[in-house]
């Protein structure tokens, strides 16, 4: 067991503990708990003069990058409304403070580990309870039978959550010593869960994003013996999801039949109802369902408004209401669902080609890793994990949430801590 006693950041250590408890039952005592941990990461920053956390590619990219937001929203028609784009930089903070904490006493990731394994483990038992019952241990009810949400109540992101959550359970089964039999008990329990989590939820583009990232492992982890349970894993949670699916109709036809339905049958209810009448015959298939392609059209005429720097960043909302880009009622809402669309739309050609650069720099990684796994040469192992999290969450053949809302953001860059804590111990070493 770890003594709390010995570490020397207790009040950090502490906050660290509970951030992934407060992923879920939380939003506010989540950036609260961030915040201070940014406030003691700057404390400590300026106080040692430790620099090297903040002179990295990672600052760079991101400095110039909310550079652009801001000059994006200065010319933006909605300051007033989506004005708190100019604390996006604090995200920036967040990661790199669980990074210096991380590096300082590496005891805190250890417990960090433990705290998202304790969290999978009640949120399995808690989302089985909710599918039998029709309601989990806090008696919030599943609106839908193939939609479970556990403690996200209303909120139908528990597929997402856990998908997100899977890469920190891969970064512990390298990172925690192999004499923790007790751990890796829980962690290969909690990896069991998370197929099973991300199934119940019925979120087709989480299950997706989950399998894209499985895929991308089973390419590159064949060499390392440290993790040849994931073979063993992949295997286990497609069969596992085979069975669920053919075995309930219910999720079949959410699964299978709808998204079938919802691409390639224009005559399909959903898809009639969504579509205005002036285009009902235009398309033979849609992007991801009618719904999708309502966003679509209206991100496109958006962008031809406003095509170097876009409409500002969180502004689709505002201007979907303007009839001149929007085609239906249906068009217009808070984001387009598709990462790639609502940064063409709000930052223009520019952040497009920002975010794409970034997804064709993942697959030029990616592509040296291989040649390297190929020719038997040294690869980073920890490396591979992140680029398969963010090739699976920048895949643009999906729905996603609001890539500037703050809780997606969190989830969004929060591995990024672990990966960059990794890099920080490999500077101070050599």
């Amino acid at each position: 067991m770890l003594n709390i006693s010995n570490l020397n950041y207790k009040f950090e250590k502490f906050l660290i503990i509970l951030i992934p408890i407060f992923l879920v039952f939380s939003r506010f005592l989540l950036e609260f708990t961030l915040l201070l941990l940014t406030f003691s990461f700057l404390f400590h920053l300026f106080k040692k003069k430790e620099f090297l956390f903040i002179k990295n590619n990672f600052s760079l990219f991101f400095s110039i990058y909310f550079i652009f937001l801001v000059i994006s929203y200065l010319l933006s028609q909605f300051k007033y409304e989506t004005y708190t784009i100019l604390f996006y930089f604090r995200f920036y903070l967040y990661i790199l403070a669980l990074s210096y904490f991380f590096v300082k006493e590496k005891n805190i990731i250890y417990y960090f580990f433990n705290s998202i394994i304790f969290v999978i483990i009640i949120l399995v038992v808690d989302s089985s309870i909710q599918f039998f019952y029709g309601k989990n241990i806090l008696g919030h009810e599943n609106s839908e039978l193939h939609r479970i949400t556990s403690f996200f109540d209303d909120e139908q992101i528990l597929g997402s959550f856990t998908t997100k959550m899977f890469v920190f359970l891969l970064f512990a089964k390298i990172i925690v010593d192999q004499t923790k039999k007790k751990t890796h008990i829980f962690l290969n329990i909690s990896l069991i869960a998370c197929p099973i989590l991300v199934f119940l939820s019925g979120e087709r583009a989480s299950l997706l994003m989950f399998f894209i990232m499985i895929f991308y492992y089973l390419i590159f982890l064949y060499r390392e013996k440290r993790i040849r349970f994931f073979y063993f894993f992949s295997f286990f949670s497609i069969v596992l999801v085979m069975v669920f699916l053919f075995s309930s109709k219910t999720y079949y036809d959410r699964y299978v039949t709808q998204t079938i339905s919802s691409i390639f049958d224009k005559n399909y209810s959903q898809n009639q109802d969504l579509m205005p009448n002036n285009m009902k015959g235009n398309y033979n298939f849609y992007f991801l369902s009618a719904q999708h392609q309502n966003f679509m059209i209206t991100t496109l005429n958006i962008y031809k408004q406003n095509k170097i720097l876009g409409s500002g960043p969180k502004s689709f909302r505002h201007v979907c209401a303007d009839e001149s880009v929007n085609i239906s009622f249906y068009s217009c809402n808070t984001h387009p669902h598709n990462y790639y669309l609502q940064l063409i739309s709000e930052t223009g050609l520019v952040g497009f080609l920002i975010i794409l650069s970034v997804y064709l720099y993942i697959i030029f990684k990616s592509i040296i890793n291989f040649y390297h796994l190929v020719k038997n040469k040294k690869y980073e192992i920890l490396e591979i994990i992140i680029l398969g999290y963010y090739f699976a969450q920048l895949w643009p053949i999906t729905q996603t949430g609001n890539f500037f809302n703050n809780y997606n953001s969190i989830m969004f860059f929060l591995p990024l801590s672990i990966y960059m804590s990794i890099l920080f111990k490999k500077k101070i070493n050599n």
